[in-house]
């Protein structure tokens, strides 16, 4: 019985694969008809005609043609066949979409017609032969659906406009957000009539992060997506740096534009383990990646933002972000700049003001961060450590990036005093004393005494 319910099994299961092999065979010999009609017509001009004549059946195939914006749209009719109900015959176009490198294909069959012409109704439309994916660039590809929205409408005098319905889908360039192993992708829905002269909106597309810079999440809306080879929609504004790409010639420019959008920095630039924000506007996505501008000013508070070890007092130095701007062309941050504040906690949260360069770094995933602080160029005098404390000029702070956090060092050189009723210290001078957030805080130093009194 086991045997019989085996035999059973692998028999349907082969009769399904031979199903799906058979299916497949069909839609691909389909496929290859549609494109050898198309290209027969295409190159034989006493196969073309301006509109359908039902006399034209006695030298078929033909092909009825229509030029918009330079593309010549194709209705080609073949196989005409009479019956006692009327007479029919099977219609086909190869849709040529602008930079896909193979054409779409659409077929309608059994369409009706007599002496008069077509017999146009809705089973008149052509419709999709399969789902079709074509490529626009080696980062970008377009899934046609089989989704009944991909159609071609047209009537006796060839074809009057295109229903598409497909996925942008987004190379390498582009990682998805959430789940890494799957494309980024921007759907879209429209009726078009010129191919060559295609803009369209997106409400939104699937988050994404870039390489080099994957601690950064964008969150593109209301994108603009410009497939025309003859002007460029109202309302886009290209970053300047592409007028060094294309020159005057910014109308030729292909692409995504998003007037809005939202950039999710790392955890590192946020508050208390919640994501922070900031607008950007103007990006773009082209073939060759994201170029454009974001960054806001006063983005974190000095009690909002922290460096160093956030669950000890003495560990967890505060800071701010003022000012950020990141100019990103390509992919690749051509330049992008941090300024705020950092309250080091060991010096009675005195505050320092900083200024930051960030940038890519080849072969690497995640931004580097260099900081610039100095105390000043004068003496410093501040209570800490239960103190004095008097810095010199030469005292330094630095903060290295490791992680999802930023780890501050104060490298300290000056003189200390106490003055307490137990016990009075003066004229100790350290150099190079390093305190930094990370246990046990104070690392090294160098101490020297000059002068000493106590009393009791």
């Amino acid at each position: 019985m086991l045997k019989l319910h085996l035999t059973l099994f692998f028999s349907l299961l082969i009769g399904i694969v031979s199903a799906q092999t058979e299916d497949s065979s069909a839609v691909n010999s389909l496929y290859n008809k549609i494109l050898s009609l198309d290209e027969n017509v295409r190159n034989n001009p006493n196969k073309q005609v301006s509109n359908f004549n039902p006399s034209d059946t006695t030298s078929l195939p033909i092909g009825i043609v229509k030029e918009i914006g330079q593309i010549k749209y194709i209705i080609c009719i073949d196989s005409a066949f009479f019956t006692p109900t009327g007479a029919y015959f099977n219609v086909y176009m190869a849709m040529h979409f602008p930079n896909a490198d193979k054409p779409i294909a659409f077929a309608a069959k059994n369409i009706q017609f007599n002496p008069k012409g077509v017999i146009v109704s809705n089973g008149a439309r052509l419709q999709l032969v399969s789902e079709q994916t074509v490529n626009l660039g080696p980062n970008m590809k377009m899934i046609f659906k089989k989704d009944g929205q991909n159609f071609i409408e047209w009537d006796c005098n060839g074809y009057k406009q295109a229903g598409l319905s497909l996925d942008f889908v987004f190379g390498d360039m582009l990682e998805h957000a959430t789940n890494p192993q799957q494309p980024v992708k921007a759907g879209m829905q429209m009726v078009v009539a010129d191919m060559n002269n295609i803009t369209f909106q997106l409400s939104q597309m699937d988050p994404f992060r870039i390489k080099g810079a994957k601690d950064l999440i964008f969150q593109l809306t209301n994108i603009v997506i410009d497939q025309s080879e003859l002007q460029t929609p109202a309302g886009v504004i290209l970053p300047p740096q592409m007028a060094q790409v294309y020159g005057q010639d910014l109308n030729s420019w292909k692409g995504f534009y998003a007037q809005n959008a939202t950039v999710t920095l790392p955890d590192k630039l946020s508050s208390g383990g919640q994501p922070t924000q900031v607008y950007a506007q103007n990006l773009i996505i082209d073939d060759s990646g994201v170029s454009g501008s974001f960054g806001g000013n006063n983005i974190l508070s000095i009690g909002q933002g922290s460096m160093g070890d956030s669950t000890n007092s003495t560990g967890k130095w505060g800071f701010s972000i003022t000012n950020l701007q990141v100019n990103l062309v390509s992919n690749h941050i051509t330049g992008g700049t941090m300024a705020g504040k950092i309250a080091v906690a060991p010096l009675d949260d005195k505050q320092f003001a900083y200024s930051a360069s960030i940038t890519d770094v080849v072969n690497e995933d995640y931004l580097a961060y260099n900081f610039s602080i100095s105390p000043g160029n004068d003496s410093l005098t501040l209570n800490a450590f239960k103190s004095k404390l008097v810095l010199q000029p030469c005292s330094q702070l630095s903060v290295a990036s490791v992680g999802r956090t930023f780890v501050p060092t104060a490298t300290l050189t000056g003189s200390w005093t106490l003055n307490e009723s137990r016990a009075k210290v003066q004229g100790v001078q350290f150099q190079q004393l390093t305190v930094t957030s990370t246990a046990p805080y104070i690392t090294s130093g160098l101490f020297s005494l000059i002068s000493n009194s106590n009393s009791n």
